[in-house]
């Protein structure tokens, strides 16, 4: 006796894992597959992120390995957590469906390091004075001074 039992199409990627990080001003695309696990069936990946308004499919496949990708640009009203649904249905009988959800963690742009500026040879015993410069509200040095000198 031979079994009609349908099996539902199989993620595959290098993006199913928790949680990714992308960056404000960073251009960031995801893609994922689908295998259909019988040979005569078609699979129709689709993808969603509600809460990414810049969120489009760039490119979207059909057939035995269905895959698609999209692209986002995350910007600073973007800061914080996102879901990306990627589904797989195939044709078969019933039709089944695969989702996979991605979380993905908008964060703002790396900062760039503070300037320090100062003599920065010095022999044991003596003082110097480094004093640091850039976009930043506070500073913490190695031996608990708080300014920027």
């Amino acid at each position: 006796m031979t079994s009609t039992q349908n099996i539902a199409p199989v993620a595959t990627g290098q993006y199913l894992c928790d949680t990714l990080q992308a960056c404000v001003g960073q251009p960031a695309s995801l893609e994922l597959t689908f295998l259909a696990p019988e040979n005569n069936q078609t699979t129709v990946a689709t993808s969603s992120a509600p809460s990414l308004a810049s969120w489009s499919e760039v490119a979207n496949t059909s057939g035995i390995i269905a895959s698609v990708t999209g692209q986002f640009a995350p910007t600073e009203a973007d800061l914080g957590f996102h879901e990306v649904v990627f589904t797989g249905t195939d044709d078969g009988v019933p039709n089944l469906t695969s989702t996979i959800t991605m979380v993905i963690e908008v964060v703002p742009p790396p900062s760039s390091p503070p300037a320090i500026t100062g003599n920065t040879v010095i022999c044991a015993g003596q003082n110097t004075t480094l004093t640091a410069s850039g976009p930043y509200s506070s500073f913490l040095w190695s031996n608990g001074q708080t300014g920027p000198s």
